[in-house]
């Protein structure tokens, strides 16, 4: 790609607003999240002789990049909320990841209780993804992982995913028409997206006035709220509940009660790992680049400072357009 201060940011509306919005917008704002937060964009344009809002429920959505370069789809959306400020005079539209309703018609966000036995992790997200309207896509390395007994108390249908893909140090998470099971950094894949690993170099010339000008902040660890870990399983034989624990005190204590010790002790592990993964964090504002995405890998070289320097694991993206094009990043080491 040439220097950026010679490319040219484009970013192009489309959807059910493209053609009163494209003309007048101002500025566009795609949050792009790992993990079970959902995907976001904000559109404001100049309000005008708009007239007419647009009606919320349609479908929204970008594609950012460079005239010279790659112009990137970066989703699409629903359009959840829309609101006008006086002045400057304005019309501010903002979606969630298009199978996200507010309405919440097939009630994904209600709380409800049920025990699963003798199934599959397939089995309980093939069930779940029906009755929303999603079609499921489960990672084959996870479809078929026996799920003897477990209980779903009080708790939403995505609460509940969210704690059994933890289990297995995997993430849930709806994507478009689509519920995707699948282990950390292959969400974006499972849906066809294919998520290349970005390279950030430290510029010749960075400072702030500079198109290229990159910052950011790198920070240690925080403090582990638990060091250890603490499970309940029913013995049949003994006809009493017996507890295993992992680690040091504090200890977190899981939830379910198991049907035995095997699968106890692999709830432990998981969770265990998912403790101890804990890493460094970076926070990155840098030029706009249409492939940088949550779950995708980062590489950053030649900086300064060098704990910054290496491999990085992008847990959010904010793709901000408003004449120009920047991107804000938050990552974390793998581990």
């Amino acid at each position: 790609m040439a220097e950026i201060r010679d490319l040219t940011p484009v970013c192009e509306i489309t959807g059910a607003v493209a053609a009163i919005a494209q003309p007048r917008l101002i500025s566009c704002t795609v949050v792009d999240a790992a993990g079970m937060e959902s995907d976001s964009i904000t559109i404001v344009i100049a309000a005008g002789d708009i007239g007419a809002w647009p009606e919320t429920g349609q479908i929204i959505g970008c594609r950012m990049g460079y005239k010279e370069g790659k112009v990137v789809d970066l989703g699409r959306f629903k359009l959840q909320r829309v609101s006008q400020t006086l002045y400057p005079n304005t019309l501010t539209m903002t979606g969630t990841a298009a199978r996200f309703d507010a309405k919440d018609p097939t009630e994904l966000k209600r709380a409800q209780s049920k025990s699963w036995m003798n199934t599959t992790i397939g089995g309980i997200v093939s069930e779940i993804a029906g009755r929303h309207g999603f079609s499921p896509r489960i990672h084959g390395s996870l479809g078929g992982l026996p799920v003897e007994h477990m209980d779903q108390t009080e708790e939403t249908d995505l609460k509940f995913l969210h704690r059994l893909a933890d289990l297995h140090d995997a993430v849930c998470k709806p994507v478009d028409s689509l519920l995707v099971f699948a282990p950390r950094g292959q969400v974006k894949t499972m849906t066809g997206r294919v998520l290349e690993p970005v390279n950030i170099q430290h510029p010749p010339e960075n400072t702030p006035t500079h198109p290229g000008y990159v910052t950011g902040t790198v920070s240690g660890p925080e403090k582990r709220q638990f060091n250890g870990c603490t499970a309940h399983w029913y013995d049949n034989e003994k006809a009493e509940e017996i507890k295993e624990e992992v680690g040091g005190t504090p200890r977190k204590r899981l939830p379910d009660r198991y049907d035995s010790k095997a699968k106890a002790m692999d709830a432990i592990k998981a969770e265990m790992h998912r403790i101890t993964r804990q890493g460094d964090h970076l926070s990155l504002n840098c030029p706009g680049n249409p492939m940088l995405a949550a779950e995708c890998l980062l590489s950053m070289s030649g900086f300064p400072i060098e704990r910054m320097s290496g491999q990085w694991s992008i847990d959010r993206v904010t793709h901000t357009f408003n004449g120009s094009y920047r991107c804000s990043v938050n990552a974390t080491r793998p581990v």
